[in-house]
């Protein structure tokens, strides 16, 4: 697979993890309210009912506030045992509100037991809230771990695929720029596909490489050719500079007459100042430079200092 397949494909799956971690945690949570929720709505309404049928009890019968509690005790079935213990207290409530001693034992016996049967369904809705509970945390550990293994198999892919050659095409660029012409990239060994760029930039070097020796060699050709040519003129000192003043070529009968190197560096800097040296005939050239003729016997005034 592509180096930048990979790469992508490795983001795609972390971004999906992280997109996925806090959704499991969302959807958890939710699973987890209604369990809280239910131990509000269907049994604590409940308990208090029961405990309001027991305190009105002990508080010489109050019938009113028994049947209140009874009531909201009754609307609020939520477990099948509550519908015969709801009856069986209804049945003997009057009997132990006017003070049957028997009906109230009856009575405070069914009370308990429905309140235990409340009780019960709140431990089943608690111990299922803890088990959502226990496995969120599981869920978000494991994606979290799975992010953090993901994170670094990417980490590493970056690294190797992408920093590792960037720096090395940098090092070895720095050192074709500081003179030394064959540094080059190391092989890529690892896998098709995988060190293409190392492998072009090695390539463009080589090209670079050959085109300067051949441009070195063409302009070795080039100077002995004009150097050849010079010499075929045996009647006059000829000297050919650039715009700058410096000079290019000149012919024997040139440094027989100038004589030396401080001769040709004034004869070039009165050529490129635009004086014209006297006997010396000069001819501007389409690129710059010139060429300038003189007598073979004639020594160059140097250029006056203005």
């Amino acid at each position: 697979m592509p180096s930048s397949s990979e790469l992508r494909l490795g983001v795609l799956v972390l971004l999906s993890l992280q997109l996925l971690t806090p959704l499991a945690g969302i959807s958890l949570l939710g699973r987890m309210s209604p369990a809280v929720e239910r131990i509000l709505e269907e049994n604590a309404y409940s308990m208090e009912a029961v405990e309001e049928m027991l305190a009105a009890l002990a508080a010489s019968g109050d019938a009113e506030a028994f049947g209140e509690a009874l009531e909201r005790a009754r609307s609020n079935i939520t477990e099948t045992e509550e519908v015969a213990l709801v009856r069986a207290v209804s049945a003997r409530a009057p009997l132990a509100l006017e003070g049957d001693d028997e009906a109230r034992a009856e009575v405070v016996s069914d009370l308990r037991e429905l309140g235990e049967v409340n009780r019960a369904s709140m431990r089943r809705a608690d111990d299922q809230a803890r088990r959502l509970g226990l496995a969120g945390a599981w869920a978000m550990a494991l994606l979290g771990f799975a992010s953090f293994i993901v994170s670094l198999v990417v980490n590493r892919r970056i690294e190797s695929r992408l920093i590792a050659p960037v720096v090395e095409v940098d090092a070895v660029l720095a050192s074709v720029r500081g003179g030394d012409a064959f540094r080059r990239c190391s092989p890529a060994e690892d896998a098709p596909g995988r060190g293409r760029l190392r492998d072009n930039l090695n390539w463009l070097l080589d090209q670079h490489h050959r085109a300067t020796e051949h441009s070195v060699q063409e302009d070795g050709m080039l100077r002995a050719t004009l150097l050849a040519i010079l010499d075929q003129e045996a009647k006059y000192a000829v000297v050919v500079g650039d715009a700058d003043g410096e000079v290019l070529a000149v012919n024997q009968v040139g440094l027989g007459v100038l004589g030396g190197h401080a001769s040709l560096v004034d004869l070039a800097a009165a050529i490129a100042k635009g004086g014209q040296p006297p006997e010396w005939e000069v001819t501007s050239l389409a690129s710059g430079g010139w060429i300038a003729r003189g007598p073979s016997a004639v020594v160059p005034t140097p250029p006056q200092e203005t």
